[in-house]
């Protein structure tokens, strides 16, 4: 299970289903892209979660399977 975080498609072409793109972060004050991003990220949990055992992920569960 994996999430990439990147601003470039090209270099991930084999894995877009597995991509969260978002743009160059440049440090200006007026820039919302890291705030884009963690929307994104949310998102990408709900939906992760969402779709889990009801009663939730559990490593001990997990252990002893």
């Amino acid at each position: 299970m994996t999430l990439i975080v990147d601003d470039t498609v090209d270099v991930w072409a084999h894995d877009l289903a597995s991509l969260c793109l978002t743009r160059r972060f440049v440090g200006d004050a007026l820039d919302d892209g890291l705030q884009l991003l963690a929307g994104q990220l949310q998102e990408a949990h709900r939906a992760f979660f969402a779709a889990g055992p009801p009663d939730g992920y559990s490593l001990a569960a997990a252990a002893a399977g």
